[in-house]
């Protein structure tokens, strides 16, 4: 697949993205979490893997909050850049238990949160710029969820939110490319890899 083809996609797409005004993005946000809290997915999950938002990203502060008001254990990623790894990690306390990370983005403090083993993971909810109808998806180009949902300990369900403008009608897939199971826009209908249970 041509890395440019790919590269032309996620530019189009984040412009797109970063032109939503701010006040319209964060209500759009908040109407992706309630789809996502009404999920049998999230309902049934003891262990959910989320992430903070970064730029235009939707907002996921209130599933954080959510995720530790309803006693799930929230997992956070942090980067680590030697192997090119997500390390995982339980997070308690979203103001005390966070630190920027490798690109500012708020990350767990290792010093304060225990990490997690990415089997006892029920729910993943994966980041990232476009997606299709078929649960591909085209992430930020350095690969780290694409490991992550390769490795064969990976048993866990996986749902993106995405706004109505981050929707292609195909996402160009490498062999090492990860779909995810279900996508969840704001302004159509959801994209599904399958419809089967969770493993």
């Amino acid at each position: 697949m041509e890395f440019t083809e790919k590269s032309r996609m996620r530019q189009a797409v984040l412009a797109r993205r970063d032109a939503l005004v701010a006040a319209h993005r964060q209500q759009r946000s908040q109407a992706l979490c309630v789809r996502v809290l009404a999920r049998d997915e999230w309902q049934r999950a003891q262990v959910i893997l989320a992430t903070v938002a970064m730029g235009s990203e939707p907002d996921t502060q209130w599933l954080l909050h959510r995720a530790l008001e309803q006693g799930k254990t929230l997992v956070l990623p942090r980067v680590q850049r030697a192997d090119k790894s997500l390390g995982l990690y339980a997070v308690q306390h979203l103001s005390q238990d966070l630190l920027p990370g490798v690109w500012g983005i708020l990350e767990p403090n290792p010093q304060r949160c225990a990490s997690i083993p990415l089997t006892q993971v029920d729910l993943i909810l994966v980041p990232g710029v476009a997606f299709d109808h078929t649960g591909a998806r085209l992430g930020y180009g350095a690969g780290y969820y694409d490991r992550m949902l390769a490795r064969a300990e990976c048993r866990a369900r996986t749902l993106a939110m995405a706004f109505e403008e981050q929707w292609v009608p195909q996402v160009p897939m490498d062999d090492h490319d990860q779909r995810v199971h279900c996508v969840l826009f704001d302004q159509r209908a959801e994209g599904v890899l399958d419809q089967g249970e969770p493993s």
